[in-house]
């Protein structure tokens, strides 16, 4: 027996997996007489009419209050299935770290910055004990428009704080996953949870290429070193906690970065930004030097 068409949201934080989830579950619907709706980082949901006969599944990021792109999360409270994706924030920060810099355009579009980025990230590739991912943002963050280190920390545990005080707004009928049973294939909970079976496969579309790193977890411990422990661990204690988290930070033995995971993503991720970028802004399409 099929399950009735019904109304599919995804809450996370940016690099949880919520893109890599939504494409799973999109390419999973079963067939249904109306073709699906699919909203990608909606603001808001705004019923369209059939969307009680059909497939709507909508993907929405969790902001920080006062975020400028404010989100009316409230609208999507009354959809069948709800799923709330949680990540260990240490490998969350690596990503965030790597991420960032087809973000800030004070990176992607300054050849001096990047050139200064991707010398520190082979360094930290031949020898990732010796230099700390702090080092990396303390520079990213300095950059236009600058913000202090301990600030951008301080937002972090902010908005860890604002998304675990969310959950528990969501009460009950909703489905915690973690981003490591996704990327490990461990669905099983998930799809009891939808009434179907995920077959389909998590492979995003083209225009979101950017945004898969590595498709696994732990990596943390190939990059983070005791000066980094030192000084993120007050920020993440809450958080590994109240989900579980392994919370020793001993890092790997003989800890090894794939270039690929690395420099190697970061020159891709801002080759993509500044040739999107040079079609959306033509008349800005300088590089400074």
């Amino acid at each position: 027996m099929k399950p009735t068409p019904g109304k599919i949201v995804i809450f996370g934080q940016y690099k949880t997996g919520t893109t890599g989830l939504f494409t799973k579950i999109r390419n999973s619907l079963p067939e249904a007489e109306r073709e699906p709706r699919t909203l990608f980082e909606p603001r808001e949901y705004r019923p369209e009419a059939g969307d009680d006969s059909r497939w709507v599944l909508a993907k929405t990021i969790l902001k920080l209050v006062g975020h400028s792109e404010r989100v009316k999360y409230s609208s999507f409270l009354g959809f069948d299935r709800r799923i709330y994706l949680t990540r260990d924030p240490r490998d969350w920060l690596v990503s965030s770290a790597l991420f960032l810099c087809q973000e800030k355009p004070s990176v992607f579009g300054n050849r001096k910055s990047t050139g200064w980025i991707q010398d520190y990230l082979r360094k930290k590739e031949a020898e990732p004990q010796r230099y700390p991912l702090k080092e990396l943002l303390d520079y990213i963050f300095a950059l236009p428009p600058s913000t202090a280190p301990e600030a951008a920390a301080e937002a972090t545990r902010r908005m860890q704080a604002f998304c675990m005080a969310f959950e528990k707004g969501l009460r009950d009928n909703y489905l915690r996953l973690r981003y490591e049973d996704f990327v490990d294939g461990r669905l099983e909970s998930l799809s009891n949870y939808m009434e179907f079976d995920l077959k389909g496969d998590a492979n995003v579309d083209r225009q979101y290429a950017h945004v898969p790193r590595t498709c696994t977890h732990s990596d943390w411990k190939n990059w983070l070193t005791p000066e980094d422990e030192a000084f993120f661990r007050p920020y993440f204690e809450a958080y590994i906690r109240e989900y579980g988290y392994e919370s020793d930070w001993q890092s790997s033995e003989r800890p090894r970065i794939d270039p690929a995971h690395g420099s190697r993503y970061v020159e891709r991720v801002i080759q993509l930004k500044r040739q999107s970028h040079a079609v959306t802004n033509p008349k800005s399409n300088r590089d400074d030097r």
